[in-house]
């Protein structure tokens, strides 16, 4: 079964939407509007077509022609030509960046399941000057 990615199809039927729902927005639709009218009548004049015939017969079978004929090729081209490259940024970036790095960054965090902990004990460390608790200050005697 060959790949279809249908892009010109989809992004026709999104600029539709798109219009359809700036017809929604007071300040657009009066501009919307007109300019739909002033098409249609165009059209109608100069092909005797109305829009959702032009629509129908002529832009849609195009936009799947021009999917069919050439976007979709490109891409699996495309594809062909980056895909190993994928597959070796996969094995040499990827893999040893998840094994690696990653558990040592998570793992002291506690965001690794099934990783225990490691509790790190600090000892205490004594006042070398003196006996006070603030060893910045060293007392000096006075004789």
């Amino acid at each position: 079964e060959s790949p279809h990615f249908d892009v010109a199809q989809t992004i026709y039927g999104t600029t539709k939407d798109i219009w359809a729902w700036g017809k929604t927005v007071p300040v657009l639709s009066s501009i919307l509007t007109l300019t739909e009218c002033t098409t249609a009548k165009v059209l109608d004049v100069t092909v005797h077509m109305d829009l959702p015939s032009i629509d129908q017969d002529v832009v849609v079978p195009h936009a799947k022609l021009l999917d069919d004929g050439v976007i979709t090729p490109v891409i699996c081209k495309i594809w062909e030509i980056v895909g190993p490259a994928v597959g070796k940024g996969d094995e040499m970036i990827v893999k040893p960046f998840v094994g690696g790095v990653v558990p040592r960054i998570l793992g002291p965090l506690g965001l690794l399941e099934g990783e225990k902990k490691k509790v790190v004990v600090v000892e205490e460390k004594k006042n070398v000057i003196d006996g006070s608790d603030n060893p910045e200050v060293v007392p000096v005697a006075l004789n």
